[in-house]
């Protein structure tokens, strides 16, 4: 069994911070700056800007006086007391602890089997479901995975199966029922050595161009397992160096600094910018700096870059009641008052966390060699969206990174010939689990560098980031769908 860190070893280094004015009431200091620079192009700067900030200290100190065990109220800020919003770091989520605690910690550690629980507990990404299975199956296992035997059990399931937050989308593959087809998308995902493909990457972006590749792996539901399965001790990707946005947390950006943040460039730089100046903005704002959040003792104060887009959703919330004059798409701020579950709150981080994350370069690495006037060498192929493909090139850093249609990737033939047949494997898993006929897959010439099939799939790039959106638009019919 893996260790961890619990939270009463956390409580002794760091006490709870005490019940007092809330930090989302603190003022700017007007040496705060008026104005930033994201990339090329300057942002004045809005009230939404330091309520960021203000908003994640006070929901954190709100945490740790919950789980050092004080009793209500713990905040004073009315808007953090009644409604729900999750944690301020991704990984002291109620539903988080439990995958790190009974899916990661329990059963085999073996690298696929780890990895086969935590995709299996991701997919249905609801508590009730893992221990109804065990329950039924007992241990859940790859080695002992029969698609039957799990069909079975979740069609007398008397209980949603799917939590409500968010419904990854079922891959087409001829199944009504949702689950039939997610349990195929599993068991094609352990066929064609997921695992082993995910341990060659290093970073957390390379991993998830590769796992989008799969049907109904979308931006959000793909970030959501790979953090999930950051957890093993098999993975260390950092999760300072990029992050895949949720509508949510591009909400929030687009209040702070305009539509811009609907380019994915940018809102990189604006990620960037809240990770780089998280310090200044502390001091700006007043916040000493034993109360800035901080994830454990063995780590630096502040967010990481995936921590900052989980806390920008739930910033953008708070929002809606904090600053009504910032207009979005919603205005309440939740479905229902917040009503603390029974039980203790758990804080437990997985051992290798406890050391620094390695640093990552966000510069250039010297000159990047290049053949010819504004010619530049490709080091890798990212990912891939319709007919673009994210490059990596050749003394670049991953902030570099960029999408580029295939006529400016002469010379690269190879890496295509290679992105080519990850795909052509991928798919070959996922068509040979097709209800009814058989859809060939057939990889076309390299020159053309794309898939063609015999009808229309469900890739990434069909998916829509409202469906990507905790199933809001469609979460009725498919619960539907589900239980028939």
């Amino acid at each position: 069994m893996p260790k961890v860190v619990r939270a009463a070893d956390l409580a002794k280094v760091r006490p709870a911070p005490p019940l007092g004015r809330p930090i989302t009431s603190y003022g700017t200091s007007p040496k705060a700056p008026k104005q930033v620079t994201l990339g090329a192009k300057v942002y004045k700067v809005n009230a939404m800007l330091p309520l960021f900030f203000k908003f994640a200290c006070e929901r954190h100190h709100t945490q740790q006086r919950r789980l050092a065990g004080l009793p209500q109220p713990w905040t004073e800020d009315k808007i953090i007391a009644d409604w729900p919003f999750t944690n301020v770091f991704r990984v002291l989520d109620r539903n988080t602890q439990y995958i790190l605690r009974h899916v990661v910690r329990e059963g085999s550690q073996d690298l696929e089997e780890s990895v086969f629980r935590v995709i299996l507990f991701r997919t249905f990404n609801k508590i009730e479901t893992w221990e109804f299975l065990k329950e039924e199956l007992g241990d859940l296992t790859w080695k002992g995975f029969d698609i039957k035997a799990y069909q079975n059990a979740l069609k007398n399931a008397e209980q949603a199966l799917y939590h409500n937050a968010y419904i990854m989308p079922a891959p087409k593959l001829g199944y009504a029922i949702n689950y039939e087809a997610h349990l195929r998308l599993i068991e094609a995902m352990m066929d064609a050595k997921l695992p082993h493909e995910l341990l060659r990457f290093k970073h957390l972006k390379d991993a998830h161009g590769y796992l989008s590749l799969y049907p109904s792996m979308g931006d959000f539901t793909t970030m959501q397992m790979l953090l999930d399965l950051n957890m093993l001790p098999h993975f260390q990707w950092s999760e300072d160096e990029w992050v895949a946005l949720g509508p949510g947390s591009r909400a929030c950006l687009e209040k702070m600094f305009g539509a811009d943040m609907r380019n994915e460039r940018q809102a990189a730089h604006a990620l960037r910018y809240l990770r780089d100046a998280q310090a200044s903005w502390y001091n700006w704002l007043s916040v000493p700096s034993r109360a800035v959040p901080r994830l454990s003792p063995a780590r630096a104060a502040g967010l990481s870059m995936v921590d900052i887009e989980h806390a920008l959703c739930e910033c953008e919330k708070y929002s809606r009641a904090g600053l009504p004059s910032f207009s979005g798409a919603r205005t309440k701020v939740g479905k229902r008052a917040f009503r603390p579950r029974d039980g203790a709150l758990t804080a437990e981080l997985p051992a290798h966390w406890l050391t620094p994350p390695p640093v990552t370069i966000a510069a250039v690495i010297g000159q990047p060699p290049a053949r010819g006037e504004d010619e530049y060498e490709v080091e890798a192929i990212v990912a891939e969206r319709g007919k673009l493909y994210c490059v990596r090139w050749a003394g670049w850093s991953i902030d570099d990174d960029s999408w580029e249609p295939r006529e400016n990737l002469e010379g690269a033939q190879e890496l295509l010939d290679a992105w080519n047949e990850k795909k052509r494997l991928i798919w070959e898993a996922i068509d040979s689990r097709r209800k009814g006929s058989e859809v060939t897959v057939a990889v076309t010439s390299t020159a053309s560098a794309r898939i063609t099939r015999k009808r229309k799939l469900s890739t990434p790039s069909d998916l829509t980031e409202e469906e990507e959106d905790v199933g809001r638009m469609t979460r009725s019919s498919r619960k539907r769908r589900t239980m028939s």
